[in-house]
């Protein structure tokens, strides 16, 4: 990180390497008033901001760093946005791209391949999602909506999820592909889920609960109920 203060601004330029096949670069300029008789630092939120961020990377080489170990995520990474206007009114313009992307659920076996996200910045507080993707059996993941920043801890959601004989669960006992057509609606603290899921087909496994094959046993039986007991008189009678 560099930073230049004078003239009542701080500029800076941030650029992160050593990550491979990475790129992430961070800049602005902020209006900064600082005192010194008492310290004080202000920051005039009427006065212009610059700035933007960076990112051309492979996803795997900043998934590591989540610790994600039942989740792996590969592809490319894209992300350019610009800051304009004031702090009190902030202009934010740009999007960010995933292409060529995997995701695996290893717990659950879920795989998505071929995943695409756009994610494009409209009226500095609203997003515009699209993603899409395709499974390892024919299946497909289409979602599309906004994303409300108004608040920007409890963002505000209205996206629309598309299932075709996706496969959402694809373990060693159990696979389990599904349509669906789900609406989420409202915050993460009140989300409204609605539509309609319908199960296209379901594979158990249960020979690991069986014996792999079936044991020959001798059997000798003893005063069965119902049997035929030989007397001595009838075995004596039966070799004259």
């Amino acid at each position: 990180l560099t930073g230049t203060l004078g003239a009542g601004r701080f500029e800076f330029r941030n650029e992160i390497t050593g990550l491979e096949a990475s790129t992430i670069e961070a800049y602005g300029s902020v209006p900064v008033i600082v005192g010194f008789a008492p310290l004080a630092v202000e920051l005039p939120d009427s006065q212009p901001v610059s700035g933007g961020v960076k990112i051309d990377s492979a996803i795997q080489n900043l998934w590591r760093y989540l610790a994600l170990d039942t989740q792996e995520m590969a592809g490319k990474l894209y992300v350019d946005a610009q800051l304009a206007g004031t702090l009190s009114n902030p202009e934010i313009v740009g999007g960010a791209k995933i292409t060529d992307g995997r995701y695996e659920n290893i717990e659950f076996g879920t795989l998505l391949r071929q995943l695409e996200l756009e994610a494009t910045i409209q009226n500095s507080n609203t997003v515009l999602l699209k993603v899409d993707a395709v499974d390892g059996k024919g299946g497909t993941l289409r979602t599309a909506g906004v994303i409300g920043f108004q608040d920007l801890v409890n963002p505000l959601l209205d996206l629309n999820v598309q299932l075709s004989n996706l496969a959402v669960l694809d373990q060693d006992q159990v696979s389990v592909q599904t349509d669906g057509n789900v609406n989420l609606k409202g915050t993460p603290a009140g989300l409204n889920v609605g539509g309609s899921i319908t199960t296209q087909e379901v594979n158990l496994n249960i020979g690991s609960a069986v014996a792999p094959s079936v044991v020959n046993l001798d059997v000798t039986e003893k005063n069965r109920p119902g049997s035929t007991v030989a007397s001595a008189d009838n075995v004596a009678s039966k070799n004259k």
